[in-house]
């Protein structure tokens, strides 16, 4: 099963432009952007109030995040990750901790070749496991040549430190100025296990303007990351999770991660 929803290239574009200062962004915050929140009268309730643009926040039937569980129909869909070691540039956006990653970095899922452009954190996760959330949510955005957005999702917990993410969590930027950078390198390999098993879904962005068309694999496994390192992240952002949306009739497939 391969669950892709085609937009036009064009229209998916300008559509992640929209985003590249929120939640799933490419690019720091556009002050001509309406702005919005997690609470209060800019907060996940009114976001489809706020502006046309954000229609789809409230309009959408397809939208994310969403319950998951243990179970569902299975898939075959495959995938590959070729990540390389690169040096993080390391943003505060205003509405959560976006890592931009350098070309070269890619995933392939089905055998098309999808590109990592950031990875950004919530907390707590905005999807919830058989009911329950996770203290923290890694999305990894991807993009193909059509323009069609697939994001990786990995629940957090609290155990030992992720050597992928050490140098993230030690260089977290408090507030919206220059963006932080090192002279060392990271590589994400160790974020993913043989076997794991993930489960996937239609969906949409997680923030403003809640774009539909996402493909979404999260998986089961949660990433470890210290209490103190958690801790970091939520005395800068004590909250910035979408609340789980209806499944409507959309379906969970169940897949193990096939490297070849």
């Amino acid at each position: 099963m391969k669950l892709k929803l085609v937009l036009g290239k064009a229209l998916l574009i300008a559509a992640a432009l929209s985003v590249l200062t929120v939640g799933t962004p490419y690019m720091a915050a556009d002050s001509s952007k309406t702005e919005w929140s997690y609470e209060g009268a800019t907060g996940p309730e009114h976001w489809g109030d706020l502006s046309p643009e954000y229609a789809k926040c409230s309009t959408g039937l397809n939208q994310s995040p969403v319950p998951l569980m243990n179970q569902g129909k299975k898939t075959d869909s495959k995938m590959t990750f070729h990540y390389e070691a690169f040096v993080p540039t390391i943003v505060n956006n205003g509405h959560t901790i976006q890592v931009d990653v350098p070309e070269g970095n890619y995933a392939l899922i089905d055998g098309e070749k999808y590109n990592l452009l950031q990875f950004h954190f919530h907390t707590p996760s905005e999807h919830t496991y058989n009911g329950k959330l996770l203290e923290m949510e890694i999305h990894l955005v991807h993009q193909n040549e059509q323009g069609n957005l697939a994001v990786i999702g990995m629940f957090i917990k609290e155990g030992s430190a992720n050597k992928s993410l050490d140098l993230i969590f030690n260089n977290l930027p408090a507030s919206q100025e220059e963006p932080v950078t090192t002279d060392e390198k990271i590589t994400l390999n160790s974020l993913f296990h043989k076997k794991s098993k993930f489960i996937t879904y239609d969906g949409s962005l997680t923030t403003p303007p809640c774009t539909e068309g996402v493909t979404w694999y999260v998986f089961d496994k949660p990433v470890k990351l210290t209490r103190t390192q958690i801790d970091a992240f939520k005395d800068i952002f004590p909250n910035n999770s979408r609340p789980v949306q209806p499944l409507n009739d959309r379906l969970l497939y169940k897949g193990t991660l096939k490297t070849h």
